[in-house]
C-alpha cells in the first residue's frame, strides 16, 4: 500500500434509530474493510436530523442507511441528502 493510502480514511455514514443494527453493521465492517483499503471512520446517526446535519457539513465517503428506521426510514433519507452531498456514495440496509 502506498504512503498516500495509509493515510487517507473511508468515513461512513451509519443511520439506524436501532443502537443493536448499528452495532452489527459496525463490527461487519470493522476497521478496515480489506488490507489493501484505507481504514473506515464511522459517523453513527440514529435521527434523520442528525443524517441531515452530517450531509450538510460533508466529508462523507460512503452513506448506510436503515431502511427500516422509525420514524424517517432510510428509504426517505437519499433523495434529500443526495442534493446537499451528491459524491456520497448511498447503501440501504433492513
Amino acid at each position: 500500500m502506498s504512503a498516500d493510502a495509509s493515510d487517507k480514511t473511508v468515513t461512513v455514514l451509519l443511520y439506524s434509530d436501532d443502537r443493536q443494527v448499528r452495532e452489527s453493521v459496525k463490527l461487519a465492517l470493522g476497521r478496515r474493510v480489506a488490507a489493501d483499503l484505507p481504514p473506515v471512520t464511522i459517523v453513527e446517526t440514529a435521527t434523520h436530523a442528525a443524517v441531515e446535519h452530517a450531509m450538510l457539513e460533508g466529508g462523507i465517503d460512503l452513506v448506510i442507511l436503515d431502511a427500516e428506521a422509525a420514524p424517517a426510514g432510510g428509504w426517505g433519507s437519499p433523495s434529500s441528502s443526495r442534493r446537499r452531498s451528491p459524491t456520497a456514495r448511498r447503501s440501504c440496509c433492513s
